[in-house]
């Protein structure tokens, strides 16, 4: 029975998040919507560049004998004999939005907006020797510059284990210590205090029984030590993913997508159950603020990539959700008042990239989010990298020439010093778990 304090929160919650998909309406989408106006005819700004010189070349779509194109009060040169407009610019590191003016007889008819990100990912060699074979793992960067590795898939690639590994800034990999369940498909969310929160999770590498989900939690030190974190309501998924807000001196979780109970199966879900983590003197215990099965009806996605985003006037927090499927939409989370938790609203889903399941997703910083690898629905292992900036909700390819040496899907990824990034095990198109690791630097 729910506590009074509960009742009118749940009822809330229900309200609010039900009534998401009609708010997204008043959302903006993560990109304003344009008409195309301009035609990139060179270089290709789907790609990422790896310099910031930029000699660009656009067709007016909308044009005349007296068009001509201006970028930040430039006027461009135009090739009469190739019917182009060229122009050089300078950019900086990461996304460089490049508004565009049509003009006709030197009055405005039409403007564009281009996208150009600069990302200059090298490959750096091997990692270590002998990378803790696991996939399917929780990653959760310290604040130190160390990360913790926990569970995931054992060598065989069909069962979870228990492992608590430490990577260091070098990327040396140690086990420190052992979970108290062995589990896969589950999160690993760092908080404040240097823990980690170990949530949900599945007993097999294709979880389709409501036995195979764990309803389970964990705390984990950062010396590898880990106690029971009991569950005060219905929660059981994997592949979900997280976030935590410490608002008011309270740590609420929210907790989207992955799979869920159905029946005596499983199911995707579309969904966010909300957690509290609440600490007294018997220790930690998690409460589910949200109804059973979680709340609202949003995109299903098993294993989404979460990435922040600067949160809109008046907004507590936002992130945007890369899915599998290749669509990427938004989440908001609003101050009610004297409510808590926050309300949550979601912007349309729309697509933005080819469908990648599973894939490592690792924040280069604030803006940019690096994926790589993961499995086509045809079950097509990737080697190739791509730049998600969630800001614009668009996906960048890599140059061809930068993609991981081995394809691997459910694979781990994390930053070391020197801004370096590692990415080692998974499971590899044979079907079997990795362990082995590659570097590449940004």
């Amino acid at each position: 029975m729910l506590s009074p304090f509960l009742r009118p929160l749940a009822g809330r919650l229900t309200v609010s998040l039900l009534a998401a998909l009609t708010l997204m309406a008043c959302e903006r989408p993560l990109v304003d919507p344009l008409s195309v106006q301009v035609r990139v005819v060179s270089p290709d700004l789907e790609t990422a560049l790896t310099s910031r010189t930029l000699v660009l070349e656009l067709e007016a779509l909308r044009g005349s004998p007296t068009t001509t194109l201006r970028i930040d009060g430039d006027t461009l040169t135009y090739d009469d004999v190739r019917g182009v407009y060229t122009d050089t610019l300078f950019l900086r590191d990461g996304l460089n939005t490049i508004p565009v003016e049509v003009l006709d007889a030197d009055a405005q008819i039409a403007t564009d907006t281009l996208y150009a990100l600069v990302l200059d990912v090298r490959r750096a060699g091997t990692g270590p020797t002998e990378f803790p074979g696991t996939a399917w793992a929780g990653v959760a960067p310290l604040p130190d510059g160390r990360t913790l590795v926990t569970g995931g898939l054992g060598t065989n690639g069909l069962f979870p284990q228990r492992d608590i590994v430490q990577i260091d800034a070098g990327g040396a990999a140690l086990r420190i210590g052992q979970l108290g369940t062995a589990r896969a498909g589950h999160t690993a969310t760092p908080l404040a205090t240097g823990e980690v929160l170990v949530l949900g999770g599945s007993t097999v590498s294709l979880p389709d029984a409501q036995s195979d989900l764990l309803p389970t939690a964990e705390l984990v030190s950062a010396s590898g030590a880990s106690q029971p974190v009991p569950i005060t309501g219905v929660f059981q998924r994997a592949a979900h993913a997280t976030r935590l807000l410490e608002v008011g001196g309270r740590s609420v979780l929210y907790v989207y997508g992955g799979v869920e109970a159905s029946g005596a199966g499983v199911t995707p879900s579309g969904t966010v159950a909300i957690l509290e983590l609440i600490r007294s003197a018997s220790g930690p215990t998690l409460q589910v603020l949200s109804p059973p099965g979680g709340a609202g009806s949003f995109p299903p996605a098993v294993d989404p990539v979460l990435a922040d985003l600067l949160p809109p006037q008046g907004a507590t927090a936002a992130v945007a959700a890369l899915l599998g499927d290749g669509t990427a939409f938004r989440f908001t989370w609003r101050a009610p008042g004297a409510v808590y938790p926050l309300d949550l609203a979601a912007a349309p889903a729309r697509s933005v990239t080819t469908a990648r399941r599973r894939p490592a997703a690792v924040s280069l910083n604030e803006s940019i989010v690096l994926v790589a690898g993961g499995r086509t629905p045809d079950g097509e292992v990737l080697s190739s990298m791509v730049a998600f900036v969630p800001s614009i909700g668009r996906v960048f390819a890599l140059p061809s020439d930068v993609e991981l040496a081995i394809p691997r899907w459910r694979a781990t990824a994390t930053i070391l010093a020197a801004r370096r990034i590692l990415i080692g095990g998974g499971i590899t198109p044979s079907g079997t778990v990795t362990t082995t690791s590659e570097t590449f630097t940004y």
